[in-house]
């Protein structure tokens, strides 16, 4: 599980049932791997797995070209977007985004990728100007 959230929550790390004496020992561990962007940076980090993922081959093309539409632009803005305006406006440092990167193409057809928006989830009316600017960049 790579959870990408902004905000840490002990609930996305360690699972624990309240009425279970023995969970509250030793909770269960929920995430592999935790990422935090930016606020509003969740688009940039998005790209920037996808970016990772085309560089390792490890995007069926032929399938995503088939199913879905605009394809080829989503892949060409992918390419030509640097790492460095990516991790930017991501704010995640690259290494991070590599191991997400590595952990989804190992994961192949098995990998299922779930978006849910918070309750408290901004957004970029609420950034920054210069920061929405650098995330609408990316």
């Amino acid at each position: 599980v790579i959870v990408l959230n902004p905000l840490r929550e002990l609930g996305l790390e360690r699972f624990r049932i309240p009425s279970s004496w023995r969970s509250m020992l030793s909770a269960s561990k929920v995430s592999d791997l935790y990422l935090q962007p930016h606020v509003g940076g969740d688009v940039a980090a998005c790209k920037a797995l996808l970016k990772g993922l085309i560089e390792r081959g490890a995007v069926d093309e032929g399938f995503v070209g088939a199913a879905t539409s605009g394809w080829a632009a989503v892949h060409a803005d992918a390419v030509a977007t640097s790492w460095e305006d990516l991790c930017n406006a991501s704010g995640l440092r690259r290494d991070a985004i590599d191991q997400a990167v590595a952990m989804i193409a190992q994961a192949a057809k098995t990998a299922r990728i779930a978006w849910a928006v918070h309750v408290s989830q901004e957004d970029y009316r609420s950034v920054p100007k210069d920061r929405a600017d650098r995330v609408a960049a990316a």
